[in-house]
């Protein structure tokens, strides 16, 4: 009957959760030892109370969290009219679509602690507007990556081995957990940012789904080639066809990681 399909259907989509969520040996080591690592080449951490360390003036300074989602391209006018006037923020692949737009972001955010987060960076093609941004990531965070950027800046995410592990060295009294910084990079941005209480906090292209199946990343990353095609069949690679409510349409399409985002 329609209540214990409903109860059924739930009860699938919260092992799946905390299946997707679970830790697992190799990547508790890996955290931990490369956690140390970028806390031996000296990148800041974030403390607690982070948004009584700034002034007034500095948190009414906008927030733009950019997203790699299909409604980038419609908004690069407007990202170009407000670079010089808010803090621009790429997540994940929307780095090389914003390099591609002539848009250099203040801050990167990166979330994966294998070495695919150097090698979508290098992607990008100018190792020189690399240099140019600030990375912002989370414990974990691969070495290789960290040396591709201007400088670093580190926060711990609630829920790691290795944020268990130098919590009990570092007095995690003095640093600030992020709760919420999972299980995408638009996810840690949002939670650290709004960690700062910034007075206007806006979100571009985190679209967490897609109508068309062909249209799944901005025409301008990495996902396609010059001429817009693709570059592998993502939906299928993916398992990106679930059908759920949209925004401003009956359905969109789109994958468990991003149902867990939402």
């Amino acid at each position: 009957n329609d209540v214990v399909d409903a109860a059924l259907s739930n009860l699938q989509e919260q092992l799946k959760f905390l299946l997707s969520m679970g830790d697992y040996f190799d990547h508790a080591f890996y955290g931990i030892n490369q956690t140390r690592e970028v806390i031996q080449r000296g990148a800041p951490i974030l403390l607690n109370n982070p948004a009584q360390r700034l002034t007034s003036e500095e948190r009414n300074v906008p927030v733009v969290l950019v997203g790699n989602g299909p409604s980038l391209d419609e908004s690069i006018v407007a990202l170009r009219e407000i670079a010089d006037e808010a803090i621009i923020v790429s997540c994940g692949t929307a780095l090389k679509t914003l390099y591609e737009y002539d848009i250099t972001p203040d801050f990167h955010c990166e979330i994966e602690q294998n070495r695919a987060t150097f090698d979508w960076a290098s992607r990008v093609g100018s190792f020189n507007f690399l240099k140019k941004v600030s990375l912002l990531s989370c414990n974990g965070i691969h070495p290789d990556t960290c040396s591709l950027y201007k400088d670093v800046f580190l926060c711990f995410k609630e829920g790691e081995a290795s944020t268990v592990t130098w919590t009990s060295v570092i007095n995690k009294n003095v640093l600030h957990i992020l709760p919420f910084a999972f299980p995408t990079v638009a996810n840690l941005a949002l939670d650290f940012f709004s960690a700062l209480l910034p007075s206007e906090l806006y979100l571009v292209g985190v679209d967490l789904g897609y109508r068309d199946l062909k249209k799944h990343h901005s025409n301008a990353s990495a996902y396609y080639d010059e001429k817009g095609e693709e570059l592998y069949d993502y939906v299928s690679k993916n398992y990106s066809v679930l059908q759920v409510q949209g925004n401003f349409d009956p359905f969109v399409y789109t994958k468990h990681e991003f149902k867990i985002s939402k």
